[in-house]
């Protein structure tokens, strides 16, 4: 059985949080660059984040959620508020606000 798509995912963080953390320490650090930043999930069992960290970085998440909102368009409103980091589908982040209003990390 093939797929039928395949859904990219950015790693979301306030344009404040991004350049506190810095892109370049996540691509040289892989999460430890993360670590203490608090992350933003629309569910306490971190589905989205979790694969992410698994394809994206290797490794298993460890963390929790700081901060709950059962719904993506609040989580992505919390990140920008500057509550933290999260992990959104591509579509979702690109489709509902400006880039200038956050950054990938």
């Amino acid at each position: 059985m093939e797929p039928l798509a395949d859904e990219e995912f950015v790693l979301v963080a306030s344009p404040a949080w991004a350049e506190r953390v810095g892109a370049g320490r996540v691509a040289a650090e892989g999460p430890a660059a993360l670590h203490g930043v608090p992350l933003v999930s629309y569910a306490e069992d971190l589905p989205i984040a979790r694969r992410y960290w698994r394809h994206v970085f290797g490794t298993r998440l460890a963390a929790q959620a700081a901060i709950t909102v059962p719904d993506l368009r609040g989580v992505l409103a919390a990140v920008v508020s500057g509550a933290g980091i999260t992990v959104l589908p591509a579509t979702s982040a690109w489709a509902n606000w400006p880039p200038a209003r956050w950054s990938p990390c």
